[in-house]
């Protein structure tokens, strides 16, 4: 799945619907990776996700004030810490 492209004709509902499937579909991904193999690169690109998607949720949550979104985001934060104690041990 590509990252979506802002183009001038882009309906912005759509560019919207396309940048939550494509950031959560990378944070599913990574996250079934790391239950497969543990190891420091799938750590990586997971925390890569949760960064990422986290982002697009507080742009969303700010821009639609959307009180769930502020939840979802202090949970992926919560998973950051997590990993971040993991990443230290193995830098």
């Amino acid at each position: 799945m590509k990252i979506p492209a802002l183009e001038i004709e882009t309906n912005y509902d759509e560019f919207i619907s396309k940048s939550i499937d494509y950031y959560l579909d990378r944070y599913l991904t990574n996250y079934k990776k790391i239950k497969e193999e543990f190891a420091e690169t799938p750590v990586h690109d997971f925390r890569v996700s949760i960064r990422r998607f986290s982002a697009l949720c507080f742009m969303l949550e700010e821009i639609f004030h959307i009180s769930y979104l502020d939840e979802l985001r202090k949970s992926l934060k919560q998973q950051l810490r997590v990993f971040s104690k993991l990443r230290d041990t193995q830098v």
